[in-house]
């Protein structure tokens, strides 16, 4: 999903109730729309609500025990004629001392089917060619089945950009 696409996507989280942060380290949290620049091209969602913001020892986020849904938008590289795919990703929990599994929390997992619902909304699921990024498979492109826009849609459908 391009940039604009994205903002809607962001402006939804805050709907249910989401913080928005920028970074793994040296983390930003937004708390409205308008404070954010998108200056990087993935976000983090975190619901408040679902549990503490856990940062690591090392001073990074912890993806895997905090509430956080991380979000991104497709990179359009002018240049190499190349669009990134991205992503919406939760963990589905976390292990505590390697032998209790914790299920993310049911609020976060509500509101995280909220959010997968409005992507499908406006990056409907389509078979699109997707140039592989292996070098043994020398730029060879395989159909895979993504959630895409329209606008992106159209630049790869017309052989203007590959989609990697």
């Amino acid at each position: 999903m391009e940039l604009d696409s994205y903002k809607l996507l962001v402006k939804k989280a805050f709907e249910l109730g989401f913080k928005v942060i920028e970074g793994q380290n040296n983390i930003k949290v937004y708390n409205c729309f308008d404070e954010i620049a998108f200056s990087k091209q993935h976000l983090y969602f975190y619901l408040e609500e679902a549990g503490k913001l856990i940062i690591n020892d090392n001073g990074y986020l912890d993806l895997f025990s905090s509430p956080l849904i991380e979000s991104g938008f497709s990179f359009i590289n002018g240049n190499k004629k190349e669009i990134t795919k991205s992503r919406l990703w939760v963990s589905s929990g976390t292990w505590l001392n390697n032998d209790t599994f914790i299920q993310r929390d049911k609020i976060l997992d509500k509101r995280y089917s909220t959010l997968v619902r409005f992507v499908k909304k406006i990056a409907p699921n389509t078979e699109v060619e997707v140039k592989a990024q292996n070098p043994m498979y020398e730029g060879k492109k395989f159909i895979n089945k993504v959630y895409i826009t329209p606008f992106l849609l159209e630049k790869i459908n017309s052989s203007e950009y590959d989609c990697i």
